[in-house]
């Protein structure tokens, strides 16, 4: 089989990290350039919150955003992302932005500096480096399987942090951040600029899903075969992926792949091919036979974090999926 030279690989890269505007992920960003511009002006900063489940697109939002304030002359942008670690306390959390902001080297976890002295060197920090915005990934891990006197221990860090350095703060993680919410004092913060991303549901909102598709078909330069039908195209995806936007993305850029080896146009025998390429144990087949005989499933429920109680333990229900539709009882649906 051929091989790929530099410059198709060079594209099929760049397909991978394109961003693909919609209308929610369009007022999403809208807003984090507010609360971006807020910390300019100053006073008390704005917060905000972006939830979803994992595959939904968080990361790239993020990522692209970062992106777009980039400065020329630095290379790079007046934003400290960063994430919680794997354990996930105060203090910890307190230590990797000092890290990520490069105040701290490898030897963090050798040096002993009271807890004060930690977040009183990091709002220093966030002060003397001029960043505008603080934005918090995987921000569940700060709140599931902890006890509420632990949860407000962190709650009331990120408040002073946040309060002290008059930057924003931007909680990213999954669905049971919400949890945040909970606590008074950031319930106000939070109440008119909190995001969460869905999985595309074409029962629920199909005109999403199509734009998505729109835009990201655009971004592969290959032509298709005649015989491909657009809204055929985007159901058997749908089919294949539950709409699901990081599966609908692998799933395309292994199509990508097969087209550039095989020097042939977009076709469902491409698509079927990279499919069992992704999904080689799956005996499901949504680009094989006719559109009516597919079935069809979506997202019903995201995953959810159970606290559990004396009978229970505390633990993670996966998202859950409908049952299978026909065709044409989807598109009675929408």
């Amino acid at each position: 089989m051929p091989k790929l030279t530099d410059a198709q690989k060079a594209n099929i890269r760049q397909f991978k990290d394109s961003f693909c505007l919609y209308y929610s992920i369009k007022k999403l960003l809208s807003d984090l350039e507010t609360v971006f511009e807020s910390s300019e002006i100053g006073g008390e900063p704005l917060s905000m919150l972006i939830t979803g489940d994992t595959g939904s697109g968080k990361s790239s939002t993020i990522n692209h955003f970062i992106k777009s304030k980039i400065s020329p002359q630095t290379g790079r942008a007046p934003i400290l992302s960063t994430r919680v670690p794997s354990r996930a306390t105060a203090e910890e959390t307190t230590k990797q932005m000092l890290i990520d902001l490069g105040v701290f080297g490898s030897s963090v976890s050798s040096r002993k500096s009271s807890d004060q002295n930690l977040t009183n060197r990091l709002i220093s920090a966030v002060k003397d480096s001029g960043i505008k915005l603080i934005i918090i990934n995987e921000f569940q891990e700060l709140v599931e399987f902890k006890k509420p006197k632990d949860q407000q221990v962190i709650s009331n860090r990120l408040k002073l942090i946040s309060e002290n350095t008059e930057v924003p703060l931007i909680f990213v993680g999954m669905p049971w951040s919400d949890e945040i919410r909970q606590d008074p004092q950031w319930a106000s913060r939070l109440a008119t600029r909190s995001h969460s991303i869905e999985y595309f549901s074409i029962t629920k909102n199909p005109r999403q899903f199509r734009d998505f598709m729109k835009a990201l078909k655009g971004q592969i330069p290959i032509q298709r075969s005649n015989d491909m039908d657009n809204m055929e195209e985007d159901l058997r995806i749908f089919a294949a992926t539950c709409g699901e936007q990081r599966q609908i993305k692998a799933l395309m850029t292994e199509v990508y792949r097969l087209c550039l080896i095989e020097e042939q146009p977009i076709s469902l025998g491409r698509y079927d091919k990279a499919f069992r390429n992704l999904y080689p144990t799956c005996n499901y087949q949504p680009f094989q036979g006719k559109l009516e005989k597919v079935n069809f499933r979506e997202i019903e429920m995201s995953s959810r974090y159970i606290r559990g109680d004396s009978m229970y333990p505390a633990h993670i229900e996966p998202a859950k999926l409908s049952q299978f539709y026909s065709l044409s009882e989807l598109l009675s649906k929408s």
